[in-house]
């Protein structure tokens, strides 16, 4: 292998032949630099033997760089020096560390720098929507990928509220929307969500929503846990706000609101009186089928299997869903349905189930 000491003239005159791919034009004073030359571009590159494999390094462009370090007259740096950087990558590589790995490593490291910067002051609500998309797009050793529902959940915690309520509104609930139970707590930055702030939190939604409050807390938690796992989150969590507040957890008080035995002949009686089959339909197999309101809203026909008289509801944790009996009475609600032709959706507002 020729070479050559490496001059401005000669790197200048040295171009890649029409045939050929790339060429070299190898440096006489340091072993290992040399310039490569392809049809559209020449670049100073380092090789040498690491670990005992090749290595080769791309420095960089031969109009970025210069083969000796120049100064100007305040002694500022006009063009770094190829040369000595081909016996910075020797030195690195004697030392027994891989000069790539340590330059990926430097990236990964101003990103992250980068990323905390961006973070620094922002709205939680933006880390909020990223622990989001997180748990939906892959698995982690504890956590099966969320399904939609269960993301849509955690979104309508930090909902702005104020938008109308068209469909499913319960008798005597607003008619818009309420404002997220964590919305206010996380428009403030993440290292502004002190313990003093979330307990203040908590003891107000207690008064008015408990079973929610509940579930927040704990929802949020977890959140401040996946903060503390991500570089550009952890330097904004001193520590999870919501731990201390475990053992104030209030266990769900025990329903009043429900059917006894003695009024289920009442209550059949009048729901089948509904003028709107669907939705009498509709309450009379959430009754007999525990079903959660949403599940039945959403069932299709094809989840419906007359001939082995099961149910397959899509659960808003597991996004494969799961399958439930049929009683034989369930299945003549949803088949007198099916007869009508222009029902499609089992509903409470008499959407039609999908095909």
């Amino acid at each position: 292998m020729a070479r050559f000491k490496l001059t401005s003239a000669r790197i200048k005159a040295f171009d890649c032949p029409i045939d050929t791919k790339q060429v070299f034009l190898w440096d006489s004073e340091v072993k290992g630099l040399a310039v490569r030359a392809t049809k559209t571009a020449k670049s100073f590159i380092y090789q040498t033997v690491f670990n005992g494999r090749t290595l080769r390094m791309t420095i960089g462009s031969v109009g970025a760089w210069s083969i000796d370090e120049q100064r100007g007259m305040d002694n500022e740096v006009l063009a770094h020096g190829a040369r000595n950087e081909a016996r910075r990558l020797q030195t690195i590589i004697d030392q027994g560390d891989d000069p790539r790995e340590l330059k990926e490593q430097k990236k990964a490291a101003t990103i992250t720098k980068a990323a905390k910067a961006q973070v620094k002051g922002q709205p939680a609500l933006v880390a909020w929507q990223a622990y989001i998309a997180a748990r939906c797009s892959k698995p982690t050793e504890k956590h099966k990928v969320w399904s939609e529902r269960h993301a849509n959940d955690h979104r309508g915690m930090v909902a702005e509220g104020g938008k109308i309520i068209t469909r499913g509104r319960r008798i005597g609930a607003p008619a818009e929307q309420q404002e997220g139970i964590l919305r206010q707590l996380l428009s403030m930055p993440l290292k502004d969500i002190t313990r003093p702030r979330v307990e203040a939190w908590f003891n107000k939604e207690l008064t008015s929503r408990p079973r929610r409050a509940t579930l927040a807390l704990t929802v949020l938690g977890a959140f401040f846990n996946w903060c503390k796992t991500h570089n550009e989150y952890a330097a904004e969590v001193a520590g999870n706000p919501c731990q201390d507040l475990k053992k104030r957890l209030q266990a769900p008080t025990e329903k009043t609101d429900v059917l006894q035995r003695e009024q289920l002949a009442l209550w059949f009686k009048y729901v089948r009186q509904i003028g709107n089959p669907t939705t009498a339909a509709f309450l009379q197999c959430l009754l007999l089928t525990g079903a959660r309101r949403n599940e039945l809203a959403t069932l299709k026909w094809a989840d419906v299997d007359f001939e082995w008289a099961t149910l397959h509801l899509h659960d808003k944790v597991d996004a494969e869903g799961r399958t439930i009996p049929a009683t034989p009475y369930v299945l003549s609600l949803l088949a007198d349905l099916k007869r009508r032709a222009t029902a499609k959706v089992v509903g409470i507002h008499g959407a039609p189930l999908a095909p």
